[in-house]
């Protein structure tokens, strides 16, 4: 048993040996003419910033827009937003109450519509978009009865959390903050199961 484990031992060494020369050369060209040596090399490297960094820094910060896209259960309402948001100037904090695809559907149903004519009248997917957003944060345990959300569009949602612990706006609409679509510094986000029409 020790033998095989200092056999790994030997084996994941080379192999991590071979990972930084490997990047050593391709970081820096390294030609085996030149007269830099490769413990200058080495050091230059482990002192290089981007070593290790290079992929993060390469990424770009998720976006809001971004985070409602990874969101499956409502697809709809993120390809709105992500309109809305170019033409509106949006804090980098918002709280989100997320209406499901299934709620637009049954919203158009109502009105006698496809979703597609639903959310091709600009205007209204405005008015919705701006009821569902509030530009402050509030995690699942400040979501209390008489609490009331004030939105983006100017209305005041109702908070009303039962004893079992579900939570509705203004006495109807169900908000899952049991499991938050997304919850983090920038945004609280939470699947609704109706569209809050002001």
């Amino acid at each position: 048993m020790n033998k095989l484990r200092s056999t790994s031992t030997i084996i994941l060494g080379s192999a991590s040996v071979a990972f930084i020369l490997l990047y050593t050369f391709w970081k820096f060209e390294y030609h085996p003419h030149d007269n830099l040596g490769i413990y200058k090399l080495v050091s230059e490297m482990l002192s290089d910033q981007s070593f290790g960094d290079s992929y993060v820094q390469d990424q770009p910060a998720p976006t809001i827009s971004s985070r409602l896209s990874e969101i499956r259960e409502s697809r709809i309402f993120a390809s709105i937003f992500a309109a809305y948001d170019k033409t509106h100037d949006l804090p980098d904090t918002l709280t989100i109450f997320l209406p499901t695809d299934r709620a637009f559907r049954d919203l158009a149903a109502e009105l006698e519509l496809s979703v597609g004519e639903m959310v091709e009248d600009s205007e209204k997917m405005d008015v919705i978009i701006s009821n569902h957003l509030s530009l402050r944060i509030y995690p699942p345990d400040q979501l209390q009865t008489g609490v009331e959300v004030s939105t983006v569009y100017g209305e005041q949602l109702h908070v009303y959390r039962a004893r079992d612990g579900q939570i509705t706006l203004d006495g109807w609409a169900i908000v899952d903050v049991q499991d938050p679509a997304y919850l983090g510094m920038d945004a609280a986000i939470y699947l609704v199961d109706s569209i809050l029409m002001p």
